[in-house]
């Protein structure tokens, strides 16, 4: 899954892995054993930045 992140943002495999280890510290993604999703909180964040909110 990260290998297609990585391929589909154009960044190399492991600054990508870097990046969702973030994200999962801030609650943002759940890992699991193959692959990624959004949390509820990353899910209410991105909803929040597509909304018209400042």
């Amino acid at each position: 899954m990260s290998k297609e992140l990585a391929a589909e943002r154009g960044v190399e495999l492991l600054p990508m892995k870097v990046d969702i280890r973030k994200l999962k510290g801030m609650g943002l993604t759940i890992s699991h054993d193959v692959g990624y999703e959004l949390s509820p909180r990353g899910a209410a964040y991105l909803d929040w930045l597509d909304s018209d909110s400042p």
